[in-house]
């Protein structure tokens, strides 16, 4: 029996394992279908980029970036959907086929123009492509090299070599709808600017990865430090193949006669069960060394430290990608290879000095990103504003003059209308008042708050003093951990950051007899501002909400506790009516096979297993009572006359009969003597507990238990086993009701959520101390009350 079920769980586990490795590739490829459905053109004009690797890949922005914030606005009608191919993942045949099963499911109406982002797009998805849609769909392909090579050259990642390298000239003459946006990389120049840069520059460490791009660079840097440069030690370090932490290392240990040239950096790694690709490095890259690093294109440098090469400005390839997709557009443009104006050295300006190399050094046809102005130029606009401002200044005084005189008048009229406001002001308090709100007026230039403070709407002998009060006063009533908010709050007000306000908080109040605190809800706006419109008085209202707020309260604890109580509720009958279906059903069955069984062995067996659940049932029972007692509050406790040490010998005797020959349980420490008023049932049922919950978990070693007193009035007892312990995440849960650790033994999962609240009625407190698979050591205390004492 023990051998089929150890077959039966290796043939589970092999099972699970295929299962496991299914539900992973279902979940990919869900993931790329539902990826692809969230951005499914829908019988739409629309232009389709596919990028051969990852989006953040920092060589296709400068394709994508001018067809997304340029040119989409000038072809309103157009809209543009990107998919990366993310080549470093597809290892063969199989992964292509997926991605082509998958891409081809989604984009079922053709594009108006096809963007390929690489050679690989190109050279594994044309025929695919043509074959879906046709060469009347115009593709336009942006490279770097002006060749492709085998299929499996892209999915083996390997250097493509002379031989198996097809000039893209041969290819677009039988697919004249494809027109090459060709963007070479300078290698030669930018290694040559290098060397002119740092003269004594004796080791080349070149940066790369296993992409098309950067395994093809890396043969042609090698071919031409071997041919030129052989004085040069060249160190490549490729990604894949050197991890992150060594990169680092190798860059912290670049010295001053070394020159870094960064082609690309993708790699894959892995994300819990999940391998993906990843190519941002080249953002932080430069903070891990203090040597310049060169690029072999535009990489953003002036924002993330790199130095720069000798490549073309991002802003001139921008300007050839709209030209040339403007130009497919139209149908102009079909089998040509286009390519931007000039190369030439472009360097950030802050890193080539902060690295120490001084500009004048530079070729004299190099563009230099954050270059600072020249005098004039940093200074020009402000020499023409200055003297705007001087004719402004005279303008403004003249206009002032006129205004002045304005205002005079303006002020005639006003004494009028504050005859009229101050009538209308009498009918409003009243409103006020009989609506229990208190109005004020902060003066921001005196800094004085004019409302009542002190006085409840029934008194009505307010003096002129009493309702001026000090910010600095006002706001030192509110509560503290209001306080910020609400200076946080006007602040905003005052900026100008929104035109009101309404916010709670709690104010101190000095009664009669007791002081209080209330709950004020107040209202603001901006009243008036001076000539420069600046707040210089607020005005608003206050009103008490303190009943409100303990309405709101007590409803908020009323539905916590419906909620808590239905929850509780579930899960009481969620695991009562299988805990109690469980010995019960094992009663009727046994009973049944009793009834018609003859052999005597067999019978007492049987009986033995039904005296054992009706144990269980009983115990589950009495949880059960003392669960609703407890919810009750009717958990009673009659304390007597108990000596402690015959009480756990007793106990040690009992419990000694449930244990294996293997363990051994021993009642250890205790007193001389010990005799106390306590209940004793409750403290019985808590040892009980605790011993039974270790016998239970101890296959072998021993259990030890006893009692020590820790303070004149405090008993500390422990229960200790070697059994196989609790995990360190499970110990706060362990008193928790309906917990069990191991569902495979029996048990209600109440028994120490029952001990934690007769302990705690008892004066003490419980807790547990354990390692997992070294055993357990259950501590509690109890007031000690001696005979001696209570006598």
């Amino acid at each position: 029996m023990f051998y089929e079920k150890c077959l039966f769980l290796r043939i589970f586990e092999k099972t699970m394992s295929c299962v496991k490795k299914l539900f992973v590739l279902i979940l990919v490829s869900l993931g790329i279908c539902t990826d692809l459905m969230s951005q499914s053109p829908k019988n739409e004009d629309y232009i389709l980029i596919i990028n051969s690797y990852s989006e953040n890949s920092p060589w296709s922005y400068n394709c994508t970036v001018p067809i997304y914030e340029t040119l989409l606005k000038e072809y309103e009608e157009l809209t543009a959907y990107t998919e990366h191919m993310n080549m470093l993942l597809i290892q063969n045949e199989e992964d292509l086929s997926l991605f082509k099963e998958d891409f081809f499911a989604r984009y079922k109406s053709p594009p108006r123009l096809i963007l390929l982002l690489g050679n690989p797009a190109f050279a594994l998805l044309l025929d695919k492509l043509e074959e879906a849609w046709g060469q009347k769909i115009p593709i336009l392909l942006y490279t770097h090299k002006l060749y492709i090579g085998l299929r499996e050259t892209y999915l083996q990642e390997r250097i493509i070599t002379q031989d198996e390298k097809t000039p893209i000239q041969d290819v677009i003459r039988s697919h004249p709808q494809v027109t090459v946006l060709f963007i070479p990389d300078y290698i030669k120049e930018t290694v040559n600017l290098m060397h002119s840069l740092i003269p004594d520059m004796q080791r080349l460490l070149f940066l790369s990865d296993k992409t098309f791009l950067g395994l093809q660079n890396q043969d042609i840097v090698e071919s031409l430090v071997r041919t030129e440069y052989p004085d040069i030690q060249l160190t490549v370090l490729t990604a894949g193949d050197t991890s992150v932490s060594s990169l680092i290392d190798s860059l912290r240990n670049v010295d001053a006669r070394t020159g870094v040239l960064l082609s690309s950096w993708t790699f894959k790694s892995r994300q819990g069960k999940y391998v993906v690709q990843s190519s941002d490095l080249y953002q932080t890259i430069s903070s891990y060394t203090s040597s310049p690093i060169f690029t072999l294109n535009d990489m953003a440098i002036d924002k993330n430290g790199l130095l720069g090469g000798y490549f073309y400005v991002a802003s001139s390839i921008h300007d050839i990608v709209i030209k040339t997709v403007r130009s497919v557009l139209k149908g102009t443009s079909g089998g040509s290879i286009v390519s931007p104006d000039y190369a030439r050295p472009v360097f950030d300006y802050q890193v080539l000095e902060k690295k120490g190399i001084s500009p004048y050094n530079c070729p004299p046809d190099t563009f230099f990103y954050l270059r600072p102005s020249t005098f004039w130029e940093q200074y020009r606009l402000h020499i023409s504003m200055g003297i705007l401002l001087l004719f402004f200044i005279i303008f403004f005084l003249l206009w002032r003059i006129e205004t002045l005189g304005r205002q005079r008048n303006l002020q005639r009229r006003e004494l009028e209308l504050m005859r009229n406001y101050r009538a209308l002001n009498c009918k409003l308090s009243l409103a006020l008042d009989i609506a229990n709100i208190i109005p004020w007026r902060w003066d921001l230039r005196a800094h004085l708050i004019f409302c009542d403070v002190q006085h409840s709407n029934s008194d009505r002998s307010i003096s002129k003093k009493s309702l001026e009060i000090s910010e600095e006063k006002y706001f030192s009533k509110i509560r503290k951990s209001d306080r910020d908010r609400m200076k946080d709050v006007c602040e905003a007000l005052i900026r100008g950051d929104v035109n009101k306000i309404k916010e709670e908080f709690l104010i101190y109040r000095s009664g009669r007899n007791t002081p209080r605190f209330d709950w004020i809800e107040v209202q603001a706006i901006v009243e008036k501002r001076d000539e420069e419109g600046h707040p210089v008085v607020l005005t608003g209202s206050s009103l008490r909400i303190t009943e409100r707020k303990r309405i709101e309260e007590e409803l908020l604890k009323a539905r916590d506790k419906a909620e808590e109580s239905n929850r509780l509720k579930s899960t009481f009958l969620a695991n009562m009516s299988h805990e109690i279906r469980t010995p019960l059903n094992a009663i009727v069955g046994f009973s049944q096979i009793l009834a018609i069984t003859d052999d005597e062995e067999e019978k007492k067996q049987f009986v033995s297993i039904i005296e054992s659940n009706n144990m269980l049932l009983l115990q589950l029972i009495g949880d059960i009572l003392d669960l609703s007692k407890i919810e009750a509050g009717t958990l009673e406790f009659v304390r007597n006359e108990v000596d402690l040490n015959v009480l756990m010998k007793e106990l040690e005797s009992s419990m000694r009969l449930r244990r294996t020959d293997a363990v051994e349980l021993r009642f250890m420490d205790c007193m001389p003597s010990c005799c106390l008023y306590v209940d004793k049932n409750r403290l019985s049922q808590v040892l009980i507990n605790l011993l039974t919950n270790a016998v239970k978990f101890t296959k072998e070693g021993y259990i030890h238990f006893g009692y020590r007193l820790v303070d004149e009035d405090v008993l500390e007892f422990y229960v200790a086993d070697t059994g196989c312990g609790i995990p360190k995440e499970q110990l706060r849960n362990v008193f928790e009701r309906f917990i069990k650790l191991n569902n495979f033994v029996s048990g209600t999962g109440l028994g120490l959520s029952i001990c934690q609240v007769i302990v705690e009625r008892m004066g003490g407190r419980i807790w547990v101390e354990s390692d997992e698979g070294k055993g357990a050591t259950f501590f509690f205390t109890i007031k000690y009350f001696p005979i001696e004492k209570v006598l």
